[in-house]
Order: structure tokens, then C-alpha cells, then sequence
């Protein structure tokens, strides 16, 4: 733990800042087998809604799992968003999710204090974090990547 309070950790190089401890974030469930698609791919789209509330944060979330995964798995993260954008990047939603290319859809969900992270009923390849406030969004991404940097899934 730093100075600032952040807990780090150092991926080849690369550093990784969490705010909460991960037995701190044991009441989010996470199943090995989301966490199995994410890693056991080659290729992934992370997506979300660009124009959202919490967009910054969403993308901090984007790029910190991007890192890891590439770093410990060799899996290169599209970045996508959920709707036309000025960026011109690649719209994606569940839809588009296949065992070969899965999708993490991370949603602002209108509830309080809800942060889960689940495969789609439908369509086990699109795993969705569903947050309803910025502390929401922290304590599910602090999660997701621990779980991807502990492999639970393997």
C-alpha cells in the first residue's frame, strides 16, 4: 500500500493500482468460468457506453485489464464502445460476443450500490459488469482484475 492510500502491484513493468485489498471485494462473485473466457481467448472487445457518467473511469478499467491481460496471457483487448462515437471506434454489444472473440460489457445499471460481474444468460461469451456509481464501478474493476491476474478460472 502507497502513501496515497492505493494498493499497486507491478505487472512486467507495468504498475497496477487497486483501491481495495481483494478480501475486501469477496461478497463480488465472479465465476471461474468468466474468468476462463476472458483469459483463454486470443482477442477480446472491453466495451462500454463512451458518453456515460462514468466513462474515465470505465476506460481505466479498459486499459488496466488490457495490460494485465496481455502481459500474463497474450490476449490483445480491442477497445469498443456500446454506440456510435466520434472516434470512429468499433460499436459492440453481447451480440457480437463468440468463444473466439468474447465481450466485457461494463454497463451503468439505474439501482444503488450494485456492482456484479456475470456471464450473459443468452450468450456465455459477453460477460457483463453492471455498476450503478463511480464506488460501485471501482470495487467490481478492482475485482475483475484481480481475478484476471489470479487466473481463478485456470
Amino acid at each position: 500500500q502507497g502513501q496515497q492510500g492505493f494498493y499497486s502491484a507491478d505487472l512486467d513493468g507495468r504498475l497496477l493500482e487497486f483501491l481495495y485489498r481483494p478480501d475486501s471485494l469477496s461478497d463480488i462473485e465472479i465465476a471461474p468460468s468468466t474468468v476462463d473466457t476472458v483469459t483463454g481467448s486470443r482477442v477480446i472487445y472491453i466495451a462500454y457506453d463512451w458518453n456515460n457518467t462514468f466513462s474515465q473511469d470505465m476506460a481505466l478499467l479498459q486499459y488496466d485489464a488490457g495490460n494485465i491481460l496481455e502481459a500474463k496471457y497474450g490476449v490483445f483487448v480491442q477497445p469498443a464502445f456500446t454506440g456510435e462515437n466520434p472516434l470512429n471506434i468499433a460499436v459492440v454489444s453481447c451480440a457480437n460476443a463468440t468463444s473466439f472473440v468474447p465481450v466485457v460489457l461494463v454497463q451503468a445499471v439505474n439501482a444503488t450500490g450494485v456492482g456484479t460481474i456475470s456471464a450473459e444468460m443468452s450468450n456465455p461469451d459477453c460477460i457483463i459488469l453492471s455498476v450503478s456509481d463511480t464506488a460501485a464501478l471501482a470495487r467490481v474493476a478492482d475485482r475483475f482484475k484481480y481475478a484476471i491476474l489470479e487466473g481463478n478460472g485456470k
